[in-house]
């Protein structure tokens, strides 16, 4: 395996405000870019409880939760090209570098 880093979307790009914002926007919002093939998004609580999750568990979650994505070209000899997003809650590229991430 062979990951090699594929561009992400631009720092500022437009996303949905509300629930019912304009098709074909994102509901996340990129809040920081780390790098090349990296950034911290925000994701946004739904307004309404998911059928499948109870409402106490519904209420416990935040508003919003904040991820670390960075995303890989992988490339094998034979095979289709992938492109893969590793999501993570390990925020700090420091302490939790990209390339470890890939090579699980």
């Amino acid at each position: 395996m062979n990951p090699t880093p594929f561009p992400l979307p631009r720092l500022g790009r437009k996303h949905k405000t509300t629930a019912k914002g304009p098709k074909g926007l994102p509901t996340s919002r990129r809040l920081k870019r780390l790098g090349k093939h990296a950034q911290l998004v925000e994701y946004r609580k739904p307004k309404t409880k998911p059928a499948w999750l109870n409402p106490q568990d519904f209420d416990a979650l935040s508003e919003t939760l904040v991820v670390r994505e960075r995303r890989f070209t992988i490339k094998e000899p034979g095979c289709r090209t992938k492109v893969i997003t590793v999501v993570t809650t390990l925020l700090d590229p420091v302490c939790y570098p990209a390339r470890d991430s890939a090579e699980r």
